[in-house]
């Protein structure tokens, strides 16, 4: 088990960065930030908590909160990915995401045409895009976001209550010229930018998440957000019985094929 926090590199992978291939397991990663750019023409640091630059990257079990991406020199240089950039073959996997802010684009950030990043049992709540308001009107993605080919495999997981401060059509998933695919069984906000048609999907405008928790005294940007959250009840039956479910953080989270019940 390990817990990351409170990280401020001055480029990219507030918490953590990779090249080669790494596998983050039973881990907290939270209240991390990435550096500024200080010069035209260069990109703040991608990556609030996790930046994945090539190579191969599992999270599981994990809990991403509170991170942020640093501020650009012009509005279009803001870091993207306040949780997760991803730029290789990436796959989280029983894990929550949640309160990360990107001054840019996402929560979690797909930028590699060559790789979907997969989601399974995977709750992306509570985070924010364009966090600084400096690009009213332009769309951004508070939850999921890509803008190249590759885009996002989900299955069995939450994708609502997120933000975009530049356009609240797209508060869950903005999708650019990759594809999202869904293996079914998942919760999406309505009417915010994700796609619903997978077997058992549906949206809400309340996704009745429980409370987030402060896991720590919050620095001064960002503050920490949530350990545990309590999963959403709605999902109908699947092919075997419904299972109890308890929170990430002490214990796995059904297979696929059990739906999530109080």
């Amino acid at each position: 088990m390990l817990t990351l926090m409170y990280g401020a590199p001055v480029c990219n992978g507030g918490g953590v960065y990779n090249e080669g291939t790494l596998t983050i397991e039973n881990s907290t990663i939270s209240g991390n930030t990435t550096g500024d750019s200080v010069t035209s023409g260069y990109f703040a640091g991608q990556g609030g908590g996790v930046a994945g630059w090539g190579g191969t990257l599992t999270i599981r079990n994990s809990t991403l909160s509170g991170n942020a991406t640093g501020n650009g020199s012009s509005p279009g240089e803001d870091g993207d990915g306040g949780g997760v950039y991803a730029n290789g073959a990436t796959t989280i996997e029983n894990s929550t995401i949640s309160g990360n802010a990107a001054r840019g684009y996402g929560g979690v950030y797909n930028y590699n045409e060559s790789h979907a990043v997969t989601l399974i049992h995977v709750t992306l709540t509570n985070n924010t895009a364009d966090s600084d308001s400096d690009e009213h009107g332009a769309a951004h993605g508070g939850g999921l976001s890509w803008r190249i080919r590759g885009g996002f495999i989900v299955k069995n997981s939450v994708i609502a209550g997120n933000t975009d401060r530049g356009s609240s059509a797209y508060n869950d998933c903005l999708g650019g010229w990759g594809d999202y695919t869904s293996q079914g069984y998942n919760l999406v906000g309505s009417g915010t930018g994700c796609p619903s048609g997978g077997t058992g999907d549906q949206t809400t405008s309340d996704p009745k998440l429980g409370p987030l928790h402060k896991i720590t005294a919050a620095p001064p940007r960002p503050t920490p957000r949530s350990t545990t959250a309590r999963r959403w009840s709605g999902f109908p039956a699947g092919p075997t019985a419904a299972a109890a479910i308890t929170p990430q953080t002490s214990a796995a989270r059904p297979g696929p094929e059990a739906a999530p019940a109080t």
